[in-house]
């Protein structure tokens, strides 16, 4: 059962990332066509939204794991001084 769930897991983080992508990719071919057809704010604002549509969940993955390592260590630290 637990093997099933972890699987499906899987397969719905995989699904996921697909969708996102096609949605990114999708925004990005929206933003071209409006920029040649002279819509160029719109265009570049639809561009600049799939970016961060892509960027702005890694750079939040970044800090989180930034942080969690800072408390990994902090609570490292606070052993080895209790210790003494």
């Amino acid at each position: 059962m637990e093997r099933l769930v972890v699987w499906l897991d899987g397969i719905r983080a995989q699904i996921g990332q697909l969708m996102g992508g096609g949605i990114a990719a999708y925004i990005v071919y929206s933003g071209t066509w409006l920029l040649q057809h002279g819509k160029s704010i719109e265009g570049f604002a639809a561009i600049g939204t799939a970016i961060a549509i892509g960027a702005v969940p890694f750079a939040t993955k970044a800090v989180l794991q930034h942080r969690e390592k800072e408390h990994q260590l902090a609570a490292i630290a606070d052993q080895q001084s209790r210790r003494r």
